[in-house]
């Protein structure tokens, strides 16, 4: 009631949420730190000489570190430092960060809240570290990412997301539990056998999945649960059959094909590093043993790195020959299901060579079709019903409070060169803040679609690709059918900005079908646009 009496009254577009005395005497305190900080630190130094000329070198110690102590306090924060850090391992790993759309992002400095989709979501701990990178610099704007609740349970890794401020996300994925039995389905109609205990394992909400065949599945969500034998689910229950497109391997698609294994890679290292720690006391004087290791250790990385790349690509003469017939062998000595012939064999699963497989399945699309299992009994698996009312009310608080998240609406990290289809996550939580506010007081939230590719991720001093789209406000028409609609026009609601989302990530995305069109586009680009400037559309 409180946040719409202010947007009743006009007086700010963005409400603040009201802190007690300590918090604000806190932010007053460190408003002057930031303020007068370097005059502060001179004042410790000039405290600890003078005390120290007096005869009082202790004294004079412990005040200035008490000063520079308080200084600290109130002026650092853990996310900086660790945002800092991460900035500066990014930095160091690519080459160059281009930037395209930075002007759209003027339209963000007034303080509105902000939603940035990213995509194609290819690593779920780089991706979110670049774009904030990014952001920080252009807007100076800390972004929250939402982040799996699993993740968040880790030891270090959780530690680094709450550093970072993220909003904790429950997965049903993440919760899974098989089944007790077996279950037969007619209809909307579930049916145990063999001891199944559906009262215990099920509930409402809950999704049932049944492995029919490999790459098809069966899912139905629960609408009530009778007995331990005996289900109602909410429709049929689907057949879902995934098609994944494979496409032909090119010399730029070896990349991403993995040469060696990580225990033979570490093997590699260590016999160079063996061989240098031998050979080079022969020729650096033994007061050197601090350069002996650090040479050696520098040597072997750069022939542990030749070496892989031999396997990997082959040599620069015979390549097609060399390197695909070391490559072959060594799967063959692992005995991996991967085993790729050498080029000119016959095609199989996994294989580097010409006219053969790439192992980069890419998923092209999803059939869904209604389905009984009448013959003999499936083993099946629960999603359990994962209640995200309290996750979805800290997003709306944050965005009603001018927030910064970030989001990937894909779902998931893929190997993909295009935009996989989007989760509706992003819409429910923009509609769900708006809703939350009176019809012609609105705030302004924006959704900014965020592009991102990569060129030769594997490798060090590579580059990255950061587009900004047109920011996306929803209209107060679909805000209001989403209010007041049915469950149906909800759904409606929902689609149109989602369809919005989509529009505008494909725009400032570039996409292509495989690897080598991409690696071709960014070929074009640098060959046409000189460097420092972007063509933007």
């Amino acid at each position: 009631d409180r946040l719409n009496m202010k947007f009743a009254s006009g007086a700010t577009t963005h409400p603040v949420r009201r802190r007690g005395k300590r918090y604000r005497a806190y932010t007053q305190m460190r408003a002057m730190m930031q303020k007068g900080g370097f005059l502060m630190l001179w004042v410790a130094v000039g405290l600890d000489v003078i005390l120290s000329i007096l005869g009082y070198p202790i004294w004079g110690q412990c005040l200035s570190a008490s000063i520079v102590s308080v200084y600290l306090l109130y002026s650092l924060s853990l996310r900086r430092l660790v945002c800092s850090f991460w900035f500066t391992v990014i930095d160091f790993f690519f080459r160059e960060i281009s930037v395209g759309g930075e002007t759209k992002l003027e339209a963000l400095r007034d303080g509105r809240a902000v939603i940035f989709c990213v995509a194609p979501h290819v690593n779920q701990f780089i991706d979110p570290i670049i774009v904030m990178k990014v952001v920080a610099e252009q807007t100076q704007r800390h972004v929250s990412w939402m982040t799996a609740a699993k993740t968040m349970d880790r030891a270090y890794i959780g530690a680094f997301a709450r550093a970072l401020k993220t909003i904790p996300v429950q997965r049903p994925e993440d919760n899974v539990v098989k089944g007790s039995g077996t279950i037969t389905v007619s209809g909307v109609t579930v049916t145990g056998h063999n001891g199944t205990r559906f009262l215990k394992d099920v509930m409402k909400g809950a999704v049932i999945k049944v492995a029919l065949e490999k790459g098809v599945t069966g899912t139905g969500k629960v609408l009530s649960v009778d007995s331990d034998s005996s289900i109602q689910l909410a429709g049929r229950m689907k057949k879902v059959v995934k098609h994944v497109k494979v496409v032909d391997v090119s010399d730029a698609e070896k990349s991403y094909n993995r040469a060696l294994s990580p225990a033979i890679t570490l093997v590699v290292f260590l016999t160079c590093f063996a061989f240098c720690v031998s050979v080079f006391p022969k020729f650096i004087p033994g007061k050197f043993v601090m350069l002996e290791y650090m040479l050696s250790f520098q040597v072997s990385c750069m022939a542990t790195h030749i070496i892989y790349a031999i396997i990997r690509d082959g040599l620069p003469v015979y390549s097609s020959t060399i390197g695909d017939y070391v490559r072959f062998n060594l799967r063959k000595m692992r005995r991996s299901d991967r085993t790729a012939p050498p080029r000119g064999g016959p095609k199989g699963k996994g294989g580097v060579g010409g006219g053969q497989a790439s192992p980069l399945g890419h998923k092209e699309a999803e059939e869904e079709e209604d389905v009984d299992i009448v013959g003999p009994s499936k083993e099946y698996t629960v999603l359990p019903f994962v209640d995200q009312s309290a996750m979805f009310e800290q997003v709306h608080h944050a965005l009603l409070s001018g927030g910064t998240l970030g989001i990937f609406p894909e779902g998931g990290t893929h190997d993909n060169v295009q935009v996989l289809p989007l989760k509706w996550g992003v819409s429910m939580m923009v509609l769900g803040a708006l809703a939350k506010c009176t019809k012609g007081h609105l705030p302004t939230i924006s959704i900014v679609p965020v592009g991102l590719n990569y060129f030769a991720p594997h490798k060090f001093r590579s580059t990255v690709s950061v587009d900004f789209g047109d920011p996306i406000q929803v209209s107060e028409d679909v805000v209001e059918t989403y209010r007041s609609g049915n469950k149906e026009e909800k759904q409606e609601a929902n689609k149109a900005v989602v369809d919005l989302v989509l529009h505008g990530l494909n725009a400032c995305t570039l996409q292509a079908k495989d690897v080598r069109t991409l690696y071709l586009f960014r070929a074009l680009r640098r060959l046409f646009v000189p460097k420092g400037q972007r063509v933007e559309g």
